[in-house]
């Protein structure tokens, strides 16, 4: 039986407020062009999307408190950098990712170390798009930090020795180039140890990466230094080589 009009009304109203304060998706660009393209992608994926052109707009707007945020990082009022320690200063920060070119590994190492979900580098392919926003209503709230902890524990764990060594090295904000040169190794064999990493820890993205590396406490700070593995044992075989040629008591 169809809807009667007033009925129908009512219906919409309720879609339209469910969605946004499920689904909602703010833009903050200052591109407006960039904003329409990605505001059309996302709203045919069924999301609710709004858009600023600079982070003082944003602030001034009676915004959603659930949602998530695709923030730009360079902007010429309040760059993106600046927006997000504003936002990250609310008892409930909103999911925040930056959708920038300009950023480089040591860049996204400390936007997600304060706590983006993710660095996603322009041009992007819109599946990589919808898989984060996707993926940052699925995350896990504030309450089961500590299951996520113990899990993300769970998943280094499975690392051998030489993909620990080389996660530290990403979280310390190394290039592959930097760690082929820590660890001795060439650069082809970096990207091969690191994409057996990415594999075993179950994920595609660097950012993805450092975001268990961060909720684990596996930081460059707590662990030792990349190359240190290999020094420790280069020395081990100098001092064994001295050892062999020292004469024995009572000769010579």
């Amino acid at each position: 039986m169809p809807f009667s009009a007033p009925r129908w009304r009512a219906w919409k109203l309720w879609r339209a407020v469910a969605v946004t304060a499920a689904n909602h998706v703010h833009i903050i660009d200052d591109d407006p062009r960039y904003c329409r393209a990605v505001e059309l992608v996302l709203s045919n994926a069924g999301y609710a999307v709004a858009a600023s052109t600079d982070g003082g707009q944003f602030l001034q707007e009676d915004t959603p408190r659930d949602g998530c945020i695709l923030l730009d990082l360079e902007m010429p009022q309040m760059s993106g950098l600046q927006l997000f320690e504003v936002l990250l200063k609310r008892p409930a920060p909103p999911h925040v990712i930056f959708v920038t070119g300009h950023a480089d590994v040591d860049v996204a190492v400390q936007l997600i170390k304060m706590g983006a979900l993710d660095v996603i580098q322009k041009p992007f392919q819109p599946d990589r798009l919808l898989n984060a926003v996707q993926a940052s209503f699925e995350s896990a709230p504030a309450p089961v930090e500590s299951e996520r902890a113990i899990q993300a524990k769970a998943q280094i764990a499975k690392l051998s020795p030489r993909e620990r060594e080389l996660l530290q090295g990403l979280v310390g904000g190394m290039s592959n180039k930097s760690l082929a040169g820590a660890m001795r190794r060439s650069v082809r064999t970096i990207e091969m140890h690191r994409a057996r990493m990415m594999d075993r820890l179950g994920v595609r993205t660097l950012a993805d990466a450092l975001q268990i590396a961060f909720v684990a406490d596996f930081t460059a700070e707590n662990a030792a230094p990349v190359g240190a593995r290999d020094g420790a044992r280069n020395d081990n075989i100098k001092a064994g080589a001295r050892s062999a040629q020292r004469p024995a008591n009572g000769s010579g």
